[in-house]
């Protein structure tokens, strides 16, 4: 269904994957995987080109879907533009970010990042008919930086509270 109905036909020839007559796109899914598996592992410029055919794949899925649940097409343009978006979005993303050498003349001032405790209880009486809840947000030093407290019907039990 990814690869050989007519909109994602259309969708895997308007992608930057090279089309191999007869071998891709395929009826059979496994050769179609071990084509675009093969290509995505050469390295180079043939694995820039098939980088996007993960992405291509869910949304020519989601396409489909879309199409079959909810009434709406697609174009297979769209389609692939969006495949295409996202792929460079979770590449760009996921880029090692190269760190420069720190020069030990030039001091480094980290602010320091304040840690923060909370803690919460609740208030349960088998004979009463209130029960209560609160918090408090400390600083590490101890000292309480917001409090909250609430009263409210009694619960069934405890840990309800």
């Amino acid at each position: 269904m990814v690869f050989t109905c007519p909109p994602a036909l259309q969708c895997w020839s308007l992608s930057t994957i090279p089309s191999a007559p007869g071998i891709f796109p395929s009826q059979n899914l496994y050769t179609n995987m071990d084509y675009l598996l093969s290509r995505a592992t050469m390295g180079g410029n043939m694995e820039a080109l098939t980088r996007v055919f993960p992405w291509l794949i869910w949304y020519i899925w989601k396409a489909r879907n879309e199409k079959l649940f909810n009434g709406r097409e697609l174009s297979p343009l769209d389609t692939t533009d969006l495949a295409s978006r996202e792929c460079n979005a979770w590449f760009s993303a996921n880029e090692e970010v190269e760190v420069g050498e720190i020069n030990p003349n030039e001091r480094q001032i980290t602010p320091e990042t304040p840690t923060f405790i909370c803690r919460v209880d609740g208030s349960w009486k088998s004979d009463d008919h209130t029960s209560g809840v609160g918090w408090i947000l400390q600083l590490q030093d101890g000292l309480i930086d917001l409090l909250g407290l609430h009263g409210c019907n009694k619960q069934i039990s405890p840990l309800h509270t």
